[in-house]
């Protein structure tokens, strides 16, 4: 059985050579109706951006949007805001047609839905019917250090976050590299801030613990994924610099893995079924 030691020297040889698996596709969790939609879906990049890294919430609605759909914001509960456009109607003057014309922007006060109670948000259930074993292992592990495994359809361009305030992994894919990438999020959080250090090493430790996980679980196809996600936070197309990135983090790469694999239940030692 592959260790650490063994994952690294195959990751870095493939990394140096270039030469990787054939690569699988990443599955993408789709939304199944208009009923899942929330406002947010709509709202612009940035807007999204400002949810996720200010508001620290995937949800976020105006007060009365609260209201509307039965749920009432907190008291004592801070706004965030997002920003948005400023219209006003005109009249062309050659056609006579009424337009609407952009003429600023102003902030709008939004809250994220762990600032409300109420009713009870009705969205559908994305979690997988069956996951693999490798899946249910590593889940497993994250859920036994306290983190909670969410799934939905995929909003935006990410196939998974972490979120360190509430510890929640929100996973848009069933790939088991998504949930490797998200684990070693957590994991790293157990003992540096990853909100504290630079956001490229953070990714570069995340990937390359997935890559490593992906490895000592025999999983294959994110190979070349993995190269070319480092190389993008490594800021290089120099295949050497992206070996320098690497070794640059395997202190903090071995730690991070050592903590899940250590809260790894061997599939022998799990109770048998009752009878």
């Amino acid at each position: 059985m592959k260790n650490f030691k063994d994952a690294v020297k195959e990751i870095l040889t493939m990394f140096e050579r270039e030469e990787f698996t054939e690569q699988l596709a990443i599955s993408i969790i789709r939304r199944r109706s208009d009923e899942d939609v929330i406002p947010s879906d709509n709202w612009s990049i940035l807007n999204r951006l400002i949810m996720l890294m200010i508001g620290r919430t995937e949800d976020a609605r105006t007060y009365l949007q609260w209201q509307s759909i039965g749920r009432q914001v907190k008291k004592g509960a801070k706004a965030f805001q997002i920003i948005a456009p400023m219209t006003k109607k005109i009249i062309d003057e050659e056609t006579g047609e009424e337009e609407i014309k952009l003429i600023g922007f102003k902030g709008l006060p939004v809250f994220a839905i762990e600032c409300t109670d109420g009713e009870p948000i009705k969205r559908a259930d994305y979690k997988p019917e069956r996951l693999t074993l490798n899946m249910e292992r590593l889940i497993e592990a994250v859920e036994a250090m306290g983190a909670t495994v969410d799934w939905s359809a995929m909003r935006g361009t990410a196939l998974g976050s972490y979120r360190p305030a509430d510890n929640t992994i929100k996973l848009h894919s069933e790939s088991y590299v998504v949930l490797a990438h998200e684990a070693v999020h957590f994991a790293h959080n157990t003992f540096e801030d990853v909100l504290s250090i630079d956001s490229a090493k953070a990714e570069i430790v995340a990937e390359l613990g997935a890559a490593v996980l992906c490895i000592l679980a025999d999983e294959k196809g994110y190979e070349k994924q993995s190269y070319e996600y480092i190389r993008k936070y490594a800021k290089t197309d120099d295949p050497k610099v992206v070996i320098k990135a690497v070794n640059s983090v395997l202190t903090t790469v071995e730690k991070a893995v050592g903590i899940i694999i250590d809260n790894m239940v061997p599939p022998a030692l799990k109770e048998p079924p009752a009878l």
